[in-house]
């Protein structure tokens, strides 16, 4: 009986030899990083020279806001906006209805074409007044609470938000890779501890 089972057993291993392994052998390498486009390396494209406000994170984002500020009348410099954006990079809001947010994605033109008529109809001006900016590498979150007004000289606010802005660092500058924010509202009102 012995020598019966041991028979078995030796012709279940060479029939089944990876029997008891089932997890995948890990790859021998990492998938290869895709490059952004080669117009994005001044490396490559020996005309690129970088504004100074493309080289730092808060150049960035202060140059965001400045530039969708504009008193009632006076176009946004639109051209300015859009180089503050990686080709790919989506602009999102969320907004709640009836206790659920809703979530709206645009590309950055898309963005321009729906606010270009409201934002040169009415005065609006945006300020940070808390930015806190966490970076690892060559990326980076930003959580900007701000504000917004009519007229730049307005003594209290409309209205204020959060912004949570992703970022990258890629060809000798920062790109806004994505956006998404969000108005307080009574239900939402922003943490003291944002202000700080």
């Amino acid at each position: 009986m012995k020598q019966s089972m041991l028979v078995l057993t030796l012709a279940l291993l060479i029939a089944v030899p990876n029997l008891g392994s089932s997890l995948p052998e890990p790859p021998a390498t990492h998938p290869p990083v895709s490059l952004p486009p080669a117009d994005h390396l001044p490396a490559q494209n020996p005309q690129i020279k970088y504004a100074d406000h493309l080289l730092s994170i808060e150049g960035v984002v202060s140059t965001l806001l400045e530039t969708i500020s504009s008193p009632r009348g006076v176009e946004r410099d639109w051209d300015k906006y859009k180089e503050l954006y990686f080709p790919e990079a989506r602009v999102f809001s969320a907004r709640l209805v009836h206790d659920s947010a809703i979530v709206g994605g645009q590309t950055v033109e898309e963005f321009i074409q729906s606010e270009r008529k409201y934002l040169l109809g009415a005065g609006y001006f945006e300020k940070s007044i808390s930015m806190k900016i966490e970076q690892f590498g060559h990326i980076a979150h930003v959580r900007s609470v701000y504000e917004s007004r009519r007229r730049a000289e307005d003594e209290k606010p409309y209205t204020r938000g959060i912004y949570s802005i992703q970022l990258v660092e890629t060809g000798g500058r920062w790109w806004i890779l994505n956006i998404l924010w969000q108005a307080e509202d009574p239900q939402n009102p922003i943490p003291e501890e944002y202000l700080k």
